[in-house]
């Protein structure tokens, strides 16, 4: 059995600032030193979202204004929700990649299986959820 809709007039974060982190990499850019000729490193960018009560559909929306402010295309990862699971699904694009092995990283509420996701896929089905006011989770 499983708990669809609940509504109530408390609000219960499920981000907070133990489980707020994200972490992207839009790829790779040139780094220019004195004593080399030049090599290609991944850049990472490291955002925090604020704790609030969310819906998987406005981390979504979240992740991509945070991306879009630090100048990246937001479009190339989404989490989305299967309704028919009940559960998450982080997609993926370009050479984009995902690392959920910082600390306080989302990986635990996404329930991710593994700290580092790459682009091109569409990562599994991350985490069982709740839609309704204050978004619990079933991992």
């Amino acid at each position: 059995m499983t708990l669809v809709n609940l509504e109530t007039f408390y609000s219960f974060p499920n981000l907070s600032d133990e489980n707020n982190v994200y972490r992207y990499s839009p790829g790779f850019t040139e780094v220019r030193r004195e004593d080399e000729d030049g090599s290609r490193q991944r850049q990472w960018v490291g955002v925090q979202i604020p704790e609030n009560s969310y819906e998987i559909t406005d981390i979504s929306a979240t992740i991509k204004f945070l991306m879009e402010r630090n100048g990246h295309d937001g479009e190339n990862i989404k989490i989305t929700a299967n309704t028919s699971t009940l559960k998450s699904v982080l997609e993926i694009s370009n050479d984009f990649q995902v690392d959920f092995r910082a600390q306080n990283s989302m990986q635990a509420f996404l329930d991710s299986n593994s700290g580092l996701q790459r682009g091109h896929s569409r990562v599994g089905e991350c985490c069982q959820y709740f839609e309704h006011q204050f978004n619990s989770r079933e991992c």
